[in-house]
């Protein structure tokens, strides 16, 4: 999913504002910041283990 929305936010930098593509970064990073992932990578994180992610 980051990846994807990465690659998203690459493609709409070259024909979107500078103003709008910011702001399209931080819905997208929002976004990616409540995966399940993203509170696995914390959990392993603060655990001090190795993060297994599902894609979700």
């Amino acid at each position: 999913m980051a990846l994807r929305l990465t690659k998203q936010n690459l493609v709409e930098s070259e024909y979107v504002s500078f103003e709008r593509a910011l702001n399209n970064e931080a819905v997208r990073h929002s976004r990616c910041a409540e995966t399940q992932d993203a509170a696995e990578a914390a959990g392993a994180f603060l655990e001090k283990r190795p993060a297994v992610f599902v894609g979700k």
